[in-house]
Parts: structure tokens; sequence; C-alpha cells
């Protein structure tokens, strides 16, 4: 009796499969990101090095890394991460002390880069 059960089974889901089906044009397909880039720059549109990145979810962030002279962190790409942070660590150095910023990934306006999701961020002076 399991064999004909499994048979059944076998041949159900068989016949539910369609190679030939066309995908439908209402949901293209986007690759998965697999890289996050955060860009920083100040209010006139300059870079800004230095700049601690975290990244996390639920309110817990760690930290991901610091901006480049171009003001780029790239940040390993996780699904769950819903939460950024950017911190001036290092005071007049970088142009000038910023505030620190807390970024909701969810409301963040978003780019693609190929397979890098870029998320622009201004920081204001202190």
């Amino acid at each position: 009796m399991k064999k004909i059960v499994y048979l059944f089974l076998a041949a159900l889901g068989f016949s539910c499969s369609s190679i030939n089906e066309p995908m439908p044009m209402y949901a293209p397909l986007l690759p998965k990101p697999t890289k996050l880039k955060a860009h920083v720059v100040d209010e006139d549109g300059n870079a800004i090095k230095g700049i601690e990145v975290s990244a996390g979810y639920n309110g817990s962030v760690e930290p991901a890394g610091y901006t480049d002279e171009n003001g780029d962190c790239i940040v390993s790409w996780e699904d769950d991460i819903q939460l950024m942070k950017f911190k001036d660590v290092d005071g007049e150095e970088n142009g000038g002390e910023f505030e620190e910023k807390h970024l909701n990934m969810s409301r963040a306006e978003k780019h693609r880069d190929g397979d890098t999701l870029v998320v622009d961020v201004k920081l204001e002076k202190k």
C-alpha cells in the first residue's frame, strides 16, 4: 500500500511541474544582492572618510567597517539587516564632527549597482 501511495505522490509531483511555462510578466526576478554598499556624504555632497558603519537586526547592531576616501563601506549582505548606524569616530579629522545617524533599511532609498545594493546616506555636521 505504501508503494502505491509513494508512486501516486511522485506522479502527482511530476504532473504539477512544467518546464515550458513562461515566467509571469508582472514579477520580474532581480538577482539577489550579495553586497550592501553605504555611500556616506556631508550636506554638500562631499564623501566622508572614517565613518564607522554598523549593521544589524531588531535594534542590535555590530560594527561592519569604515568608509573609505570615497565615502563607501561594503557590508556583506544579510537578508535580515534592518538597521544601519553611522558614527563619526575620528572627530575633526574627516572634515568636521558629524551627527550620528540611524537608518531603518525598510525606509531607506536604495538602488542597485550590479549585484550590490547601494544606500546613499547624508550626515549633518554637529
